[in-house]
């Protein structure tokens, strides 16, 4: 079972669609803004780390034993998520990986505030020059949970599901 079957079955409950808090409320995970579940890399990043978070996206995926095309598309989709902190969410953020019991996972977190975080389901007016990060994220990662307000800004994680034999 994907973590998408997982989240596409039980569903958000009481919470708005898109909340990292509906999605983490079943599957037992921490409140949103809670640190990972173990120790992992914690990595703040400006415009001129975008290549540095790349490689360390892939490394990682390499030792967990992820094949090269999804390790690829786990590095942009970290690479737009990063990049979209970087334009919107006050030209900085932190990255966050680690190890979960099936995944490998990716946290982004900024300033900033992700007014739509629905819009990420719904595929982007080709006729716009922008706006399709985090539509391009969900196509491209098993899971995206988002969670994000004015107060506390963004939060998203991406999860791609590691190989048996990691």
């Amino acid at each position: 079972m994907t973590y998408r079957d997982t989240a596409t079955r039980t569903g958000p409950r009481g919470h708005e669609p898109g909340s990292l808090a509906a999605d983490q409320q079943d599957a037992g995970a921490p409140s949103p803004f809670a640190g990972p579940l173990a120790r992992g890399v914690d990595l703040p990043f400006t415009i001129s780390e975008l290549g540095l978070l790349r490689r360390v996206v892939r490394q990682t995926a390499a030792e967990l034993l992820m094949d090269t095309e999804r390790s690829e598309d786990l590095a942009l989709a970290v690479n737009e998520l990063a990049t979209n902190s970087i334009c919107h969410g006050g030209g900085e953020g932190t990255l966050r990986l680690w190890r979960d019991e099936h995944a490998l996972v990716c946290e982004v977190r900024d300033s900033g505030h992700i007014a739509e975080p629905e819009r990420r389901n719904m595929r982007p007016d080709t006729e716009l020059l922008t706006g399709r990060g985090l539509w391009l994220v969900e196509q491209l990662c098993d899971h995206v949970q988002i969670d994000s307000s004015p107060q506390t800004g963004s939060c998203v994680r991406v999860y791609m599901q590691l190989p048996a034999q990691a």
